[in-house]
């Protein structure tokens, strides 16, 4: 399957860039989101799996950011991101063992 190259998030459309290395104060991550380029970045040293985990991810910070307006302190940041990554992988899950569900959300759209 073709990797996807955007993906709209409220009003904005975000590129989406398949990368390695990726680094952030040169430590290797698995992904990275920009508001300001509106651009969500993946490290393509993770398992397909992981990579669809972090794109969710990826976009999951986004929302936030943009329906919610968080203003980031350091303690809302530790728990944004553990309510992120919790939500994420559980989205995953969902959707990988029920698609019959995830199809009929998206055709009642």
């Amino acid at each position: 399957m073709k990797v996807p190259n955007k993906v709209r998030i409220g009003p904005h459309r975000f590129d989406i860039k398949f990368v390695n290395p990726l680094l952030l104060e040169g430590e290797e991550v698995c992904g990275l989101s920009d508001t300001q380029k509106c651009l969500l970045q993946i490290n393509t040293f993770q398992t397909p799996s992981m990579q669809a985990d972090t794109l969710l991810h990826e976009i999951l910070h986004m929302v936030h950011n943009i329906q919610l307006g968080l203003t980031l302190t350091e303690d809302i940041t530790i728990k944004e991101e553990l309510l992120t990554t919790l939500t994420a992988t559980s989205l995953c899950q969902v959707f990988r063992d029920n698609p019959k569900v995830i199809n009929w959300i998206l055709n009642s759209l």
